[in-house]
């Protein structure tokens, strides 16, 4: 392989349009007092360098996802997969079997979402202790009036509260 080309910052400016056609050809070694500092190359050889990283990445998310999923579906107990943010990831035919709802209908929800009845061992100590505690419904539409709020710049009218939660929960499958 070649050595790349090597020019000062000084001469690069003084003749661009030189060093981008040298570029073209071959890498271009742009020096700050005599230490390498930037490197000029062709667009093609850009996108060369970039596509391959990306489709690589994007290879290997693609199975590491297959095998989770695999993973997942050979598993004859239940099983939901989630994330950091409790969102499920996957669930496998017999959670769906169990939650009577499809894989579709639940991947990418919040796990709170997915399972309404869910009481965790905080909540439950929270009500033991007499403090108020709020489920998902109440924080949903406690986030909708405050979207309503920013985007109307106005009071969202929370009076409804108890309608829009009666509906939502006759919303769900």
């Amino acid at each position: 392989m070649q050595e790349p080309q090597r020019v000062s910052a000084a001469d690069f400016i003084r003749s661009f349009a030189n060093w981008r056609l040298q570029a073209a050809r071959m890498p271009v070694v742009v020096t700050h007092h005599g230490k390498d500092a930037h490197v000029l190359i062709s667009l093609d050889d850009y996108h060369r360098l970039d596509g391959g990283a990306a489709r690589d990445i994007a290879a290997r998310t693609d199975a590491l996802q297959a095998s989770h999923a695999a993973l997942v579906e050979a598993i004859r107990d239940a099983v939901i997969l989630i994330d950091p943010a409790c969102h499920v990831v996957a669930i496998n035919p017999a959670g769906c079997d169990l939650l009577e709802r499809s894989a579709a209908a639940l991947t990418g929800q919040a796990l709170a979402a997915a399972l309404p009845g869910i009481e965790t061992g905080l909540l439950a100590a929270a009500r033991a202790r007499g403090l108020k505690t709020l489920d998902g419904l109440e924080m949903l539409i406690g986030q909708a009036a405050l979207a309503f709020d920013i985007f109307f710049d106005a009071q969202a009218p929370r009076e409804l509260d108890a309608d829009l939660r009666a509906r939502l929960i006759a919303a769900q499958p």
